[in-house]
């Protein structure tokens, strides 16, 4: 069990929600830390450069050495600091596939039905159809 999965199990009820005893505030604050540390990790960007600083970037490299060197040369004021080409882009996690209630699918079916003036019925090739493509969206996006 890794270390957000021991704090669920600690703080939250069977429904994955906080459960602690304190004021609905404390656990909507528990409830969101627990869904931010369940987010992926930002992936590790290498820097594409190092920057001399003397207040303001004065001087560039392409290696680490290179910069530390004139920041010595410079004294005590100079900093060095990795440059990157952008920020780091996060992960988008998969979403879950959620699938269409029959009342949806019926609702929809029942307005294409009225918009083309044809009689339907939930046993028809319509509905037969819909769930045939409702199958094969799964499969292409799960």
């Amino acid at each position: 069990m890794n270390a957000i999965e021991q704090l669920i199990s600690v703080l939250c009820g069977p429904d994955g929600k906080c459960c602690i005893t304190g004021s609905d505030e404390d656990r909507a604050i528990v409830d969101r830390a627990l869904e931010a540390l369940s987010q992926p990790p930002l992936p590790v960007q290498e820097p594409v450069a190092w920057g001399v600083f003397e207040g303001n970037l004065h001087d560039m490299y392409f290696t680490e050495e290179d910069a530390q060197e004139l920041a010595r040369l410079k004294g005590t004021h100079a900093e060095v600091r990795p440059l990157y080409a952008a920020p780091p882009v996060p992960v988008q996690p998969q979403r879950q596939w959620v699938r269409l209630t029959d009342e949806e699918i019926e609702r929809r079916q029942e307005e294409f039905a009225e918009l083309e003036n044809i009689p339907f019925s939930k046993n028809d090739w319509l509905w037969f159809y819909t769930k045939a493509i409702e199958a094969k969206l799964k499969e292409k996006n799960t």
